[in-house]
């Protein structure tokens, strides 16, 4: 939760918002959030700062967070990933989004957008049978794969593949 926007604020507050070791000062936290990477370090500097990292993911095909979140340049810490486009999956034998490991963060939050879609593949056909019977259609793919616990707010949809028609018969 980001620090408060004015008033008195403590070392204290600030150590509790982005950790560190004992005993704190200033000079550990350079370059956080809005803070400066370099000079004279002011309370006041940490003014609304938040160790709280967010991205966007502008859709994609097969997403893996665990890569797309280090391929930022984060490895650890708080982050939440706002979907803003849709995600789809390139074949039913993946999901269209996958956590991966994201056991060095400390909290991760998947935002999905109004009106954004996270969908599974559909299954195939079923191949025609000619003068007999058509075979089935094959299963569709799965939507959202999660291994690791995090906390979704999905204002979008999320679907799984629907599985594929049966072929006709003669």
């Amino acid at each position: 939760m980001a620090l408060q926007n004015n008033g008195r604020l403590t070392l204290s507050q600030i150590a509790a918002e982005f950790g560190g070791s004992a005993p704190h000062k200033l000079s550990e936290y350079y370059g956080s959030d809005s803070v400066p990477a370099s000079g004279r370090l002011k309370m006041s500097d940490f003014y609304g700062t938040s160790a709280m990292s967010y991205l966007t993911l502008a859709g994609g095909q097969d997403v893996n967070l665990e890569t797309f979140i280090t391929s930022q340049g984060l490895s650890s810490g708080a982050v939440t990933v706002t979907v803003t486009d849709h995600v789809s999956a390139s074949s039913t034998a993946v999901p269209a989004l996958q956590s991966g490991d994201l056991s060095a963060f400390d909290q991760v939050i998947l935002a999905i957008n109004p009106s954004v879609m996270v969908v599974g593949r559909g299954g195939n056909g079923g191949r025609g049978g000619g003068t007999g019977a058509g075979s089935p259609g094959g299963a569709g793919g799965t939507a959202i794969i999660l291994t690791t616990p995090l906390h979704v707010d999905n204002r979008g949809a999320i679907y799984g593949g629907g599985g594929g028609g049966g072929g006709g018969g003669g």
